[in-house]
This record gives structure tokens, C-alpha cells and sequence, in this order.
């Protein structure tokens, strides 16, 4: 399409971090393809999903086609998501829950197979496409490792070490938010 925007992040009050692209194109009698850029590793999401809002998905409503209802299908990253719903004449909203197998981090490729069943009758818009997720802030590596044995935990041989998953305050960082524990000394 000629007038489309770059994706867009955000974090929601409500912790979900959102990247969203406006596609804005109306009617269409062919297919749909799009790209939405996610710049965060999937193994740290949850509470996936992927949502779009479509125009003119007439999925219950023949309208005198030879072919039947209109079947438009959704597929994120070569996965089918399932089928289009929607009215006439109308915008919808698509939502489906997605886990994180199905996700990128780069170039997540959006289809819409318009008309799936190639009746030649069906059309459909695409308002915009978004991918939304919470992401965590958790201890990805550490050193030593879990049930590390034998270890010399004098403090020249010590080298204790923590990753975490995404930048943080280092004020916030506290003998109450962070902990180290051993089992004795």
C-alpha cells in the first residue's frame, strides 16, 4: 500500500508492551501482505496475542455469491491463525491469542489470504495490525550456575555475575529486590 506508517511501541498502563503498524487501506479485492517489526526476544512474553481490525468482512452473509459467505484467512509467520470475521459495510476487530513459537523478534510477516476460496465476490480492508505482549524482567544468567558443586566461594575465585532480561535502574536495586542466598557459609 502507498501510505503506510512504521510500527509503533508502547507500554499500556496496564503493562502490556504494544507494537502496533496503521495500514489504512479500505476495501480490497486482493491479497494482504505486511510486515509488523517486534524488537523484543519472544522467549520473554506472555500473554501474546495478535489483533487487527478488518472492513467489509461479509464471513455469515452470502450476499447472492455463487461461492458462499466470504473466507478470509489470517496467517502470522506462516501460521494459520484462523478465519475473518466481521459485517458488511462495517469495520471489526480480529483478536486471537497466540503463544511465542509464533513470533519474531525482526520482521513478523502478516498475511490475509482474501477470498480464500476464490470466488472473486470478496473484498477486505485492513485498518491496522498489532502484536502485544507483557514482557518480563527476570534473571536470565547468573554465575556459578544452579547446583554448582565444589565451587570456591573465597572472594578473589568467587566471580559472582547476573544477566537479567532488559536494562534496569540501578537505584531501584536493593537488599530487598535483589537477593543472594547460600545454603551456609
Amino acid at each position: 500500500p502507498a501510505s503506510v506508517q512504521a510500527t509503533l511501541s508502547e507500554v499500556t498502563p496496564d503493562g502490556f508492551t504494544v507494537w502496533r503498524r496503521d495500514i489504512g487501506v479500505s476495501c480490497s479485492f486482493s491479497d494482504h501482505n505486511y510486515t509488523l517489526e517486534v524488537n523484543a526476544n519472544p522467549g520473554e512474553m506472555s500473554d501474546i496475542s495478535y489483533s487487527m481490525t478488518n472492513y467489509d468482512v461479509d464471513y455469515n452473509d452470502p450476499q447472492g455469491c455463487e461461492g458462499g459467505p466470504e473466507v478470509d484467512i489470517m496467517s502470522l509467520n506462516g501460521n494459520n491463525l484462523g478465519i475473518l470475521t466481521g459485517a458488511n459495510n462495517s469495520w471489526s476487530t480480529n483478536l486471537w491469542t497466540i503463544n511465542r513459537s509464533q513470533v519474531i523478534s525482526g520482521s513478523n510477516q502478516i498475511y490475509v489470504d482474501t477470498d480464500a476460496p476464490g470466488t472473486g465476490c470478496w473484498c477486505v480492508g485492513v485498518g491496522y495490525i498489532e502484536i502485544r505482549a507483557k514482557l518480563g524482567f527476570k534473571v536470565v544468567a547468573q554465575t556459578p550456575q544452579k547446583d554448582d558443586k565444589n565451587r570456591d566461594f573465597r572472594a578473589a575465585n568467587l566471580d559472582l555475575t547476573v544477566s537479567f532480561s532488559s536494562a534496569y535502574d540501578a537505584a531501584t536495586l536493593t537488599q530487598n529486590s535483589f537477593k543472594l542466598e547460600y545454603r551456609n557459609q
